[in-house]
């Protein structure tokens, strides 16, 4: 029995199940995480036991076995186990830190060598948007028209951008998901990683900035956004900004129109949600925008 196993590996005595991934033990809570790719995971240890900066910032690191190893070798695969924090981090105020922990992601990422193929960077994909104006109130199908022709021109843009810094690396990061990754130990930050395939850029950096602005407000974000500018290279927020134009919002308004068969209500609540997203993210590209623009004239 698994049991049977981690308490062999692991200095615990008392182990119960309380889902498949979570155990109770005589040293508290314990997610159980399963890889099979052994280049992934050393990825994932290398990068926690990095970024880990006691007493700035802890990282959910693999707990060493009885043999000091950050795994336990188990079947097919690869056992970690990690201490499971359920406390929310105060985020409110607490800007500085989040932007430098973003930050030592980033330098790591643009340091490390890895032995695994990235995650692809996300497509925008609006090609079939057309199709659905016909199915939109007359006063929204300008709106609409308008939405997929601006999403041609950001994602021009934000190609031109890349091609300004094609000299500049990319980091290798971890997707950023949510604000939820954030726990608290003793008041101090603890990030709970993935396992997922690390991506290559900016793509989940410029998603976080929008998670915060959407949950902490403007000026919070700004304050996280400003934290980050302050310690990367002009070259470096070009890209993220590049990643703040491209169109994502259109990849969400997906909904199948074949054989004339649609739930017009649903379109016109998801067109309202692209809207407002739409929104956001042009003012999260002129916040940043202006950011860069001071930074230039900082240095000069």
């Amino acid at each position: 029995m698994l049991i049977d196993f981690l308490q062999e590996n692991y200095n615990w005595r008392d182990v119960s199940y309380m889902s498949n991934e979570l155990v109770k033990t005589d040293k508290g809570l314990k997610r159980i995480r399963y890889w099979e790719d052994k280049q992934l995971l050393k990825w994932h240890i290398s990068w926690r036991d990095h970024c880990s900066d006691t007493p700035y910032l802890l990282m959910d690191r693999m707990l060493r076995t009885r043999n000091q190893k950050p795994y336990a070798e188990h079947e097919d695969g690869y056992i970690t186990a990690h201490d499971e924090v359920v406390d929310r981090y105060p985020i409110s105020g607490q800007e500085p830190i989040i932007a430098n922990t973003i930050v030592s992601f980033i330098q790591y990422g643009l340091k490390t060598e890895v032995n695994i193929f990235p995650q692809r960077v996300s497509k925008c994909v609006y090609d079939h948007l057309d199709s659905y104006i016909p199915y939109l109130r007359e006063d929204q199908r300008m709106d609409c028209d308008f939405l997929i022709r601006e999403g041609e021109m950001r994602e021009k843009k934000a190609d031109a951008l890349m091609e300004l810094t094609d000299s500049t690396p990319l980091p290798y990061l971890d997707p950023m998901m949510s604000t939820d990754q954030m726990r608290s130990v003793a008041k101090v930050l603890y990030w709970v990683g993935t396992m997922e395939v690390p991506v290559v850029g900016y793509e989940h950096v410029a998603r976080f900035f929008r998670h915060w602005y959407v949950e902490e407000g403007e000026q919070s974000c700004i304050k996280l956004m400003q934290g980050v500018v302050d310690q990367l290279e002009r070259e470096q927020l070009i890209q993220i900004l590049a990643e703040m134009l491209k169109p994502y919002e259109l990849n969400d308004w997906q909904i199948n129109v074949e054989d004339g068969t649609i739930d017009r209500e649903t379109l016109e609540e998801r067109f309202q949600l692209v809207k407002k997203e739409w929104d956001i993210s042009k003012q999260l590209v002129h916040i940043m925008s202006k950011m860069i623009d001071k930074k230039k004239v900082s240095v000069t």
